[in-house]
C-alpha cells in the first residue's frame, strides 16, 4: 500500500496534494485497487485525512501566499489611484 500511495502522491507538487486533494485520492484509489485486486480485497473508498509537511515547506507556503496577497492589493491600489486621477482629470475638462 505504501508503495501505492507513494507512486501516486510522487506525481503531483506538494501544493497540489493540498489544492486537488480529490484528484489525488482518486489516483491513490486507483493504485491500490489495482495492486490489491489479485489479493481479493476491493477497494470501495479511500479518504486522505491529512497530508504532514516540514515547517520550512509550510512556512515557505505560509510566505508565498502572503506575498501573493500583498501584489494584489498593490496591484488594486494601483487601480483605485488610476480611477481617481482620470475623475479628476474627467471633472477638469468640465
Amino acid at each position: 500500500m505504501q508503495e501505492a500511495i507513494k507512486a501516486s502522491t510522487a506525481k503531483f507538487t506538494a501544493e497540489e496534494l493540498i489544492t486537488k486533494r480529490e484528484m489525488v485520492r482518486d489516483e491513490i484509489k486507483a493504485q491500490l485497487k489495482v495492486r490489491l485486486k489479485d489479493r481479493n480485497i476491493l477497494v470501495d473508498e479511500f479518504n486522505i485525512v491529512n497530508f504532514e509537511f516540514s515547517k520550512n515547506f509550510n512556512d515557505a507556503i505560509e510566505a508565498k501566499v502572503t506575498a501573493e496577497q500583498q501584489a494584489l492589493a498593490a496591484k488594486n491600489k494601483l487601480e483605485q489611484i488610476k480611477f481617481e486621477a482620470d475623475q479628476k482629470i474627467a471633472e477638469a475638462r468640465g
